[in-house]
Parts: C-alpha cells; sequence; structure tokens
C-alpha cells in the first residue's frame, strides 16, 4: 500500500462521497471476498483483511 495518484483502470473505493482507496484491477480481482478492517490492538489500531461473511448477518 503507498500513497499515489488514480490511474486509467485502477478501481476506486469511496466512502461518504471521498475517494479513500485506489488499485490496480489485478490487486482487485485478488482481493474478491476480502474486507478491510480496523483491528484494536495494543499498539492501536491496525488496519487487516479478513475473509467476508456469507449468509443471513448475525444478530
Amino acid at each position: 500500500v503507498r500513497y499515489g495518484k488514480q490511474r486509467p483502470g485502477d478501481e476506486v473505493v469511496e466512502h461518504d462521497g471521498r475517494v479513500v482507496l485506489l488499485m490496480a484491477k489485478s490487486i482487485s480481482r485478488m482481493l474478491q471476498h476480502k474486507v478491510l478492517d480496523v483491528r484494536q490492538t495494543a499498539d492501536g489500531p491496525k488496519l487487516g483483511l479478513r475473509l467476508e461473511r456469507k449468509g443471513p448477518a448475525a444478530c
């Protein structure tokens, strides 16, 4: 992951109308069924990937 400008063909992820993530289509395909998540650790919040849950959401 690095800071950069949008390139032709990039996948764009937006949140509240703002671009928060750009990635090449090849990376996007590898990350199918994964969710970018924030985990709280002893060292503070960390970004991580987890598998997407299938089926009905837990209540």
